[in-house]
């Protein structure tokens, strides 16, 4: 609230009379919790969080966000998913002879 100097409550209310769109404030939020000037690296996941913590705070103050328009306005980093796969005798083997 800082940059638009205001308190929250009158932000929240710039926000629900339409004076801010909420896409571009959470496009900025996830945008600065990114920047590595003003915040240590996070992880994807944490990120994510806080941005859908705001999300969800100004949904419960009454701001219409579609949860489309947000998917498609709102670029988040993805998770990268790690496949917990086994490894087999064989390619165990293949990896060992691969390093002689």
């Amino acid at each position: 609230m800082n940059s638009y100097g205001i308190d929250l409550d009158s932000f929240v209310i710039n926000i629900r009379e339409c004076k801010y769109n909420p896409y571009s404030i959470l496009s900025e939020f996830a945008a600065y919790l990114q920047d590595p000037n003003y915040n240590k690296p996070l992880s994807t996941i944490t990120l994510q969080n806080r941005v859908k913590v705001v999300k969800n705070f100004l949904e419960f103050n009454d701001v219409d966000i579609s949860d489309n328009k947000f998917r498609l306005k709102v670029r988040l980093p993805k998770a990268i998913r790690k496949s917990n796969e086994v490894l087999t005798k064989d390619d165990i083997r293949d990896i060992i002879l691969a390093h002689l």
